[in-house]
């Protein structure tokens, strides 16, 4: 495989080619998939493009296009074709076709409503029995166009999903007839079918998920999955904050702002409730934060002790408009570690700054045994 590397916006393939250049792979950063103009997916390290129109000989039917500088890895055509005769890859690939060819559908043009029950936009749920095999559960996903299935593990729920076939079974060479139990996630996360839809988003976010199963008196009852209408809701923002953590660009916060009055301005013309609004505000504000502390630590090393950042005011009653200063506090356990939190918090606080939130009025309170003093 050849590592090619690629500037921000850069188109990596186009409908306009005859065919793709080969079996691409994502190394580093991020790329957009569009159709006529529209983003209607994103790809993060370790997921692939280009084989819809390797396995049909045909130009490629969505355009890729570089989110930031992007690293690919390509298998030349020959290379892909000749693996193919192995069953697990072509397997694998044909079951991802499937996945693919579902973003060719119309898009959708409105909103979800955020605060509807998350169980009124789920997916049926595909369940596999305990005892079959890696082979099986891939048969079965491809068949039902579906990208994960639960299993009943012994005590608890389990998932199988597209990513665990490639990152278990296939990228460890396993053999087909591996127990699907084996490489399956349990317990799978789960939540009740009346949490919001706004909510549940958040919580798939927040744990880096692509499949939440959603319950009703202690059974499944649907799976909710981030897939197209759902990865566009939230790609703006959630795309910056992972530009922030994997390449560390701090002009790159200049944008949060902005990226996110356009998420509120859609919802507000889509008639979400404010509450609705203001809760997911506040996440992804939480989220910018913890972007800001890892960053931090990672430039001052690890810290000397237990800590905790508050998030005070609005932003901790979940109620955060977009105009609105810092709110913050940082409780750490060891008095004599002072400096090193002084500096973290100062990097994170000015990175907030840098994101368009103003400073407080009120500058710094410092408490230590019971006694309080303002600065």
């Amino acid at each position: 495989m050849r590592l090619y590397r690629f500037e921000p916006g850069a188109v990596i393939l186009s409908p306009a080619q005859p065919e793709a250049g080969g079996l691409y792979v994502v190394y580093r950063g991020m790329v957009r998939l569009e159709q006529d103009g529209q983003e209607v997916a994103w790809l993060e390290p370790g997921e692939a493009f280009g084989y819809p129109s390797l396995l049909g000989q045909q130009p490629p039917s969505l355009t890729v296009r570089a989110e930031g500088q992007v690293e690919c890895l390509c298998l030349p055509p020959e290379a892909f074709r000749r693996l193919l005769q192995r069953p697990a890859f072509a397997l694998f690939f044909s079951a991802r076709l499937v996945e693919r060819l579902r973003l060719l559908r119309p898009a959708v043009v409105s909103l979800p409503d955020l605060a509807q029950p998350a169980g009124e936009v789920a997916e049926p749920v595909v369940w596999l029995e305990a005892t079959a095999s890696v082979a099986q559960a891939a048969r079965q996903m491809r068949e039902r166009g579906v990208s994960a299935v639960l299993l009943e593990a012994r005590d608890s729920l389990a998932i199988l999903t597209d990513r665990d076939l490639r990152n278990r079974v296939l990228a460890e060479e396993l053999s087909p007839h591996t127990p699907a139990l084996t490489v399956a996630s349990a317990p799978a996360r789960s939540l009740p079918a009346t949490t919001p839809l706004y909510e549940a988003l958040a919580f798939m976010e927040q744990l880096g998920i692509h499949h939440l199963p959603l319950t009703r008196e202690n059974r499944v009852v649907g799976l909710l999955t981030d897939r197209v209408f759902l990865r566009r809701w939230l790609q703006t923002p959630m795309a910056l904050l992972r530009r922030l953590e994997q390449e560390g660009d701090l002009s790159l916060l200049e944008a949060y702002r902005e990226r996110q009055e356009e998420v509120v301005r859609q919802m507000l013309a889509a008639g979400f409730a404010v509450q609705a609004i203001t809760r997911q505000v506040s996440l992804l504000n939480d989220a910018l934060t913890r972007s800001l502390l890892r960053r931090a630590e990672a430039h001052l090393g690890s810290p000397p002790g237990p800590y905790a950042w508050l998030a005070l005011g609005s932003e901790g009653r979940a109620e955060q408009a977009l105009l609105t200063d810092q709110d913050n506090a940082l409780v750490y356990q060891d008095s004599a570690a002072q400096g090193y939190f002084k500096a973290l918090a100062q990097q994170v606080v000015e990175g907030l700054l840098q994101a368009g939130f103003p400073s407080s009025p009120y500058r710094t309170i410092c408490a230590e045994q019971g006694k309080t003093a303002l600065s």
